[in-house]
């Protein structure tokens, strides 16, 4: 199987099929100011064992960061912390248990919440 959606790719020489429900956004939350963060990208992805996440901040501001499964479900919320401006790295500690598979960090900033998949492969 090869899976690529234009950002992300992943190959597995086993079958394996899922249906992926739609993705939704909460009706109450406003979008927030676009400039205030920004994902740069998660390296490596897809990864076994650790990845990190590079964000910038516009300004001093609490950001947290949260779990999902493909299915929207909150696995942990995993971090929370105060950043200054700039460009930062965060390595999420995923559970041990977590199997293989695509998972949604929630970043948020504010108002501004953005997502980041990221593929784990044992």
């Amino acid at each position: 199987v090869w899976a690529h959606d234009g950002f992300d790719s992943l190959r597995c020489n086993q079958p394996y099929s899922f249906d992926l429900p739609p993705l939704g956004v909460d009706s109450n939350i406003k979008p927030g100011n676009p400039n205030l963060i920004a994902i740069d990208g998660l390296y490596p992805n897809p990864f076994n064992g650790e990845t990190a996440l590079v964000f910038s901040v516009a300004r001093l501001t609490n950001v947290d960061f949260s779990l999902y499964d493909i299915n929207g479900k909150l696995l942990s919320p995993l971090h929370t912390g105060i950043y200054k401006a700039g460009r930062h790295s965060w390595h999420p500690n995923l559970p041990v248990n977590q199997p293989s598979g695509i998972y949604l960090v929630r970043v948020c900033a504010g108002k501004t919440i953005l997502y980041q998949r990221l593929v784990l492969v044992k």
